[in-house]
């Protein structure tokens, strides 16, 4: 089993990893994958955070990449925000771009990961001693797409999150697509979210904001929707530790923890045994979220057991998610799911208020605009 993981930059988790590649021997970290932050020329999927983890400035990086090849681990630069303002339209754009990935490829960076089908195709063919991955930003859930994409010249594919329960067409993929595939276990988003297009586009603009004016709407939005909806969780497109072998039989060559926006509240090193030993006793949502948090909803990972039966048979939810043609997974809601602290489930108040009165209004009552509205 090989994992790509988020980076916190630290040599010491490195280390850490390293002594796990020894106990677990039939199992691996390939890569890790991260940015500069806030990166001098792109975005990335998911924005950029000012604390002590960030880096900004390629010699910390070219060491933290020396470290990572000490332990065959490689390092993946992410260049997938949704929107790039067209700079690799721009022919000035696009030479800092150039220049940029230059620049990474010198301190030692072995792969890319790219939203943009343009920049997938440009990077592909200017840099041939570099890997480009496909982002999950890409929204590849189509042979077709995925041929195009590999026409375009990646070398892996990571799938999009909707696709997790859709065991035909991933087999589908892999057998005529002939790319590895990338899948992502610790999904956190809505399955077939509305909002996820103009959320990832947020995260993109979020490197031209400051904390003080970025408010995540769409994250507070989908908190109030689970808050009603407690099947919400059981749709997310998760994988448990014990349903990985599925997607190794489908084709999939790589499983991707995501989370780098919380990397320095997680604990990677616990998550990925949980994932290497195929079994995890607990709440879900906590290995889910890397353990960085103790949510107040209780998902029982032993009663999930045989959940994914459905999916295996060639079941596709495309069809009649949302209708009362199926409830399967409200039933395992009611069967896994338990609310803790029902007086504290979530800031009920502020969710409440953004849904009331919008989020413009809403950051006025906090004077985050204030004189501008």
């Amino acid at each position: 089993m090989r994992f790509c993981i988020p980076a916190d930059f630290s040599h010491d988790t490195v280390e850490k990893i390293g002594q796990l590649h020894i106990v677990y021997s039939e199992h691996a970290v390939e890569e890790v994958y991260g940015n500069i932050t806030p990166t001098p020329i792109l975005g990335s999927g998911r924005g950029w955070r000012q604390d002590n983890l960030s880096l900004n400035n390629f010699r910390t990086l070219e060491d933290y990449i020396k470290k990572l090849n000490e332990y065959n681990i490689l390092f993946n630069y992410t260049i997938n925000s949704s929107c790039t303002a067209n700079m690799e339209l721009d022919p000035l754009g696009l030479k800092k771009i150039l220049k940029f990935v230059d620049m990474l490829r010198e301190i030692g960076t072995k792969r890319l990961t790219v939203a943009s089908p343009v920049l997938i195709g440009i990077l592909a063919r200017q840099f041939k001693d570099m890997e480009v991955t496909a982002s999950v930003i890409s929204y590849t859930n189509t042979t077709k797409r995925a041929l195009e994409m590999k026409r375009m010249g990646v070398k892996t594919i990571a799938l999009d999150e909707d696709m997790t329960r859709h065991f035909k067409a991933i087999e589908m993929i892999h057998q005529y697509a002939d790319v590895d595939l990338e899948i992502i276990v610790n999904s956190m988003c809505h399955y077939n979210c509305l909002f996820r297009a103009n959320h990832y586009n947020a995260l993109a603009h979020n490197k031209d904001a400051t904390q003080e004016t970025y408010l995540d709407y769409y994250t507070d939005k989908c908190l109030l929707y689970r808050k009603d909806n407690l099947e919400e969780y059981i749709k997310i497109p998760w994988i448990r530790p014990e349903d990985i072998k599925y997607y190794e039989a489908l084709g999939v060559k790589l499983f991707k923890i995501i989370g780098r926006e919380i990397i320095d509240q997680m604990d990677i090193i616990r998550m990925l045994i949980c994932y290497f030993e195929r079994k995890f006793d607990g709440n879900l949502l906590e290995l889910i979220y890397g353990f960085s948090n103790k949510p107040t909803v209780y998902i029982d990972n032993k009663k999930l057991e045989g959940f994914i039966d459905k999916f295996k048979n060639t079941y596709t939810c495309n069809l009649w998610c949302g209708t009362v043609k199926c409830n399967y997974c409200s039933h395992y809601a009611k069967k896994a799911i338990t609310i803790k602290n029902k007086n504290v489930t979530f800031e009920t108040k502020k969710l409440e208020d953004i849904e009331t009165y919008g989020v413009i209004e809403y950051a006025s009552q906090l004077e985050i605009l204030e004189g501008m509205v």
